[in-house]
């Protein structure tokens, strides 16, 4: 691989809870947007998805890990060329043209 596997568990692991919250949260969207009618609102589902004690500590930890990651990519990509052409390479092919560092 082009960097160590631990060093892709710190800079990606809060990413699959997060991921989780957001389906979550996607679904019910998507079932409301299905169901709606001239009462629907959504502030219920924002509220239910997003102040759970659970989400907020999932948010909080990602947010105060956050700097770590940052840094720890920037040494990655001086440390490894390959994996820094490798960033470079995936950021000019997406559509958008973000850099890992821009999500």
């Amino acid at each position: 691989g082009l960097i160590d596997p631990n060093v892709l568990e710190e800079i990606f692991s809060h990413i699959p809870i997060m991921n989780l919250y957001h389906k979550q949260f996607n679904t019910a969207l998507r079932e409301r947007a299905h169901r709606w009618h001239d009462k629907s609102t959504l502030g219920d589902i924002f509220l239910q998805s997003f102040s759970t004690s659970i989400l907020f500590r999932g948010y909080t930890s990602y947010i105060n890990h956050f700097m770590q990651v940052k840094e720890t990519l920037r040494m990655e990509m001086l440390q490894t060329p390959a994996f820094a052409k490798f960033l470079e390479q995936v950021s000019r092919e997406s559509e958008d043209k973000l850099t890992l560092s821009d999500l």
